[in-house]
């Protein structure tokens, strides 16, 4: 018998759903909202599938035509990598 239990995404914050399936020593966990995937086993704790999507860069796009300097710090920090890295230097300047 497996057990559906409804957890918040740890990628997007969403409500998403735990499938604990006793039968094939697995936990599944999905959100519909951002596609969210993970499948581990239980007597081990190892991923047996994962899939999780990254920066949705048309929702960043139309955020703003322009980046400021605020968002692209942002958006480096949390990509670790430098602002200058993003961007062409002349916008990364501003």
């Amino acid at each position: 018998m497996s057990i559906i239990q409804s957890v918040r995404c740890p990628n997007c914050g969403k409500l998403a759903e735990r499938l604990y399936l006793p039968l094939l020593t697995q936990v599944q966990t999905q959100c519909g909202a951002c596609d969210y995937l993970l499948i581990s086993c239980t007597r081990t704790g190892k991923v047996i599938e994962a899939y999780y999507p990254g920066l949705n860069y048309q929702k960043l796009s139309e955020s703003s035509e322009q980046p400021n300097s605020s968002s692209l710090r942002g958006i480096s920090k949390l990509l670790k990598i430098p602002v200058s890295k993003l961007l062409p230097t002349t916008f990364a300047k501003s």
